[in-house]
């Protein structure tokens, strides 16, 4: 079994402005959680390995802990409160198998 579970949060959008925008205000969020949440690391905001496909440039964050449920208590706190721009979309992948 997995010692650590991961959440990667991507953020993929036509105009890399927008993208760089949306992922800084989402790692705002967890700054506002961070103290309340030790347990869980955060990495990031940075660009994907593959920055851009199909047109859509791609940032992430990185979620690490050992208790899934403390990650997910701290991202349904902030997805309730973030909202990306327009055309730009956020995947969420829990237990990713790869981070392309």
């Amino acid at each position: 079994p997995p010692f650590v579970r991961l959440i990667n949060l991507v953020v993929r959008g036509k105009i890399i402005g927008n993208v760089q925008s949306d992922i800084k205000k989402l790692k705002e969020k967890f700054d506002i959680y961070k103290d309340e949440y030790k347990d869980v690391e955060i990495f990031g905001p940075a660009p994907c390995m593959l920055q851009k496909i199909n047109n859509n440039y791609r940032y992430h964050i990185l979620l690490k802990s050992k208790s899934m449920k403390r990650m997910q208590e701290m991202l349904k706190k902030i997805i309730n409160f973030y909202k990306t721009k327009k055309n730009n979309f956020l995947e969420i992948d829990v237990d990713p198998v790869d981070l392309f």
